[in-house]
């Protein structure tokens, strides 16, 4: 079972992730239509019908006036987890690997030709051995990595693209915006979003 922390919950507004976020909440309902058959009984029977959605957002105000100036706006929303994965920083082929001992990799390579991550120092140099080489090459089957929010998933003895399962994305207006001061507080803003169409 995976247990998903609330920190990795997090809301995009227009492509921009929401900052200094507090706190989130997605809600999605759905209709219910009452049925009858002549198997019903006494006892009432329902069906789904027309769902709807909306979000709320609590967090710190970093701009007041342009934080209010958000009610009345429709945004495109992005719900997404995010996942804990290893970052790495591009794909790479036919490199010359050091067998050597790098302490501070500038960032971590994946050779698409020879399955395997790869530290990497500038100038063009390629390394086998860095501080976290056992958790970058102990793949296991689903092991996630990450690049430029892209995920992959280790799937039979290679890194391969996996779905982007990890988010829904929809139109949305901001019904209200609203901040609160408080005297040796931070100011705080809460924000509440009405779904305008789907949330896929």
């Amino acid at each position: 079972m995976e247990i998903i922390h609330g920190r990795n919950l997090l809301i995009k507004a227009d492509g921009t992730a929401i900052a200094a976020a507090r706190s989130c909440e997605v809600t999605i309902t759905s209709e219910s239509i009452e049925i009858s058959t002549p198997l019903s009984g006494k006892y009432k029977e329902y069906i789904a019908g027309r769902l709807g959605w909306n979000v709320t957002t609590n967090q710190l105000v970093t701009n007041a006036v342009e934080s209010l100036k958000m009610a009345g706006k429709i945004v495109t929303l992005t719900f997404y987890v995010k996942k804990d994965a290893l970052p790495f920083a591009r794909f790479t082929v036919g490199i010359t690997v050091q067998p050597l001992f790098v302490p501070n990799p500038e960032s971590i390579v994946y050779a698409s030709d020879e399955n395997r991550f790869f530290a990497y120092k500038y100038p063009n140099s390629y390394y086998e051995n860095w501080p976290t080489r056992d958790i970058y090459n102990n793949q296991q089957m689903g092991n996630l990595y990450v690049l430029s929010n892209a995920y992959y998933e280790w799937s039979e003895g290679v890194l391969v693209a996996s779905a982007n399962d990890y988010q829904l994305s929809g139109q949305a207006l901001c019904t209200q915006a609203k901040i609160t001061g408080t005297v040796g507080n931070l100011a705080q803003g809460s924000f509440s979003f009405q779904g305008s169409g789907p949330l896929e």
